[in-house]
């Protein structure tokens, strides 16, 4: 490793371990205001195709797939232009990826949940409409937890 690739990986580790208790902290704040709209986009879609019996076990995937699809080309969009500000805010690379990675996966898991969870507690006899927003989210918030994991 060069020297300066050393440098660069230095300031990285500094500033990840300068805000990496703030982002554990606050979940990521940001990350979580999308992770939320995506988590209930998915759930009302998939909700509503179970109510009228649109979606059963055997659409769930056709389901997810249309929903992660969704979510990822614009957790992309959103997370190329927080991860810009946050460059230009922090002048770190590291940083930037860090909360741009993280904001693509917190909202795909949350889109990927949101399908899932309702139509397994549906396969299984169980009401998705009373149980499935506190499951997804418990889900979404661990998974956004481990993604700032130090």
């Amino acid at each position: 490793m060069g020297r300066v690739a050393l440098i660069a990986e230095l300031k990285t580790i500094l500033m990840l371990r300068r805000f990496g208790p703030h982002l554990a902290a606050t979940r990521g704040t940001l990350v979580c205001a999308y992770r939320r709209e995506y988590r209930t986009q998915a759930l009302a879609v998939t909700m509503r195709g179970l109510a009228l019996r649109e979606i059963g076990s055997s659409q769930c995937l056709r389901v997810a797939r249309k929903e992660v699809g969704a979510s990822f080309i614009n957790g992309v969009a959103i997370a190329l232009m927080t991860s810009l500000g946050v460059l230009a805010w922090s002048s770190s690379y590291g940083l930037a990826q860090v909360i741009g990675s993280s904001m693509v996966i917190a909202m795909v898991a949350a889109a990927m949940s949101g399908v899932v969870i309702p139509v397994m507690l549906s396969s299984i006899g169980q009401d998705p409409a009373q149980s499935s927003s506190i499951i997804l989210t418990t889900v979404t918030g661990v998974v956004v937890f481990l993604l700032f994991w130090e």
